[in-house]
């Protein structure tokens, strides 16, 4: 998808006969309720379709989806597997200091004296903060925990996060 579009979930499912979907968030707190426009869909070859929502609502731990010109599980069947994405806009904008997980993944770590340590590839979250999983090639990787002891700065501009290196890590 492209660099504006976030990944928000995937389609796992029809849902009744009329062409409703099952979307399954890759976030808990993916407010769509409050969402009106389009949405976009990829399937597996990448290609990007943008689709106006008709109807939205929370079911369990999914979102019940309806798009304009899916009128039938028929039409809605091929948009299973597909993964749903919104421009960035749709996310408000963070305090000072906090980010969104799109913003993190992907930044190279440095440590204080300006070595590369590697990428962030994951983050978790363990219940008191999230941990970031920082990767510098396929076999070595480290768990970083996002608290201000440790993480010294986040430059987006600069793809870039400094952290203080403690035994342990």
């Amino acid at each position: 998808m492209k660099k504006e579009l976030i990944p928000i979930g995937k389609i796992v499912k029809c849902q009744g006969n009329k062409g409703h979907v099952r979307l399954f968030p890759f976030i808990e707190d993916l407010a769509l309720n409050e969402y009106a426009g389009e949405i976009s869909t990829s399937d597996s070859s990448g290609t990007v379709l943008k689709r106006k929502i008709t109807s939205i609502r929370p079911n369990k731990k999914f979102w019940i989806i309806h798009f304009e010109g899916i009128n039938s599980i028929d039409e809605a069947q091929p948009l299973v597997g597909q993964k749903v994405a919104v421009n960035k806009t749709f996310f408000r904008k963070l305090p000072a200091g906090n980010y969104y997980w799109f913003e993190i993944l992907g930044l190279d770590v440095y440590d204080e004296k300006d070595t590369f340590l590697g990428k962030i590839d994951n983050f978790f979250f363990t219940g008191g903060n999230d941990v970031y999983v920082v990767k510098k090639d396929k076999r070595k990787e480290f768990f970083i925990p996002a608290i201000k002891e440790i993480v010294k700065q986040v430059d987006l501009k600069e793809n870039k996060m400094v952290i203080r290196l403690v035994n342990g890590l």
